[in-house]
């Protein structure tokens, strides 16, 4: 049995045409999916915990050039927990600029990653997040990082989450 060209040409194409069809579909099948999951587990057994609602962040970020002098930011979040992860949405108050929020949930730990987003709707910028979950859960406590553009450094702060709604 011989290949020709054009099956191997036409066999590429399709795998192209699939892989970038699955990349697109897969997260927002994961996201649908844990929310009904989420959902379900919630409806069978009450007990278990959700974070969704509106959450108050306060970190410490660089004011000046060289990192020295700090101010406090704070930014309400509004975060949907659906089964093992967490998306959301954020505002800072100071200095208003937007986050976009993807992270998981593991028993008492959440981690993931954040983006800024630009005016123009781009992401400006990235940062990592790791915090612990109180036993009320209306409280998480953490640290963060990022590529300050303003300092040109890596920067990293404690955080405070508290549940406001």
């Amino acid at each position: 049995m011989t290949m020709s060209v054009i099956d191997v040409v036409l066999g590429f194409l399709a795998g192209v045409a699939s892989s970038l069809v699955a990349s697109y579909f897969f997260p927002r099948f994961r996201r649908a999916a844990d929310t009904f999951f989420s959902s379900l587990a919630l409806w069978l057994n009450p007990q278990r915990f959700s974070l969704t609602g509106t959450w108050e962040q306060t970190f410490d970020e660089p004011l000046d050039k060289k990192g020295i002098k700090k101010v406090t930011e704070t930014e309400t979040i509004r975060i949907t927990h659906g089964f093992s992860s967490i998306t959301g949405v954020g505002r800072t108050q100071n200095r208003p600029r937007d986050f976009n929020y993807d992270l998981r949930v593991l028993h008492h730990l959440v981690d993931g990653s954040y983006s800024k987003v630009a005016t123009q709707g781009n992401i400006a910028g990235t940062g990592t997040i790791q915090m612990t979950i109180s036993d009320d859960r209306l409280r998480m406590i953490g640290h963060t990082t990022w590529l300050d553009r303003d300092t040109g450094k890596i920067e990293s702060s404690q955080v405070e989450w508290k549940k406001i709604s």
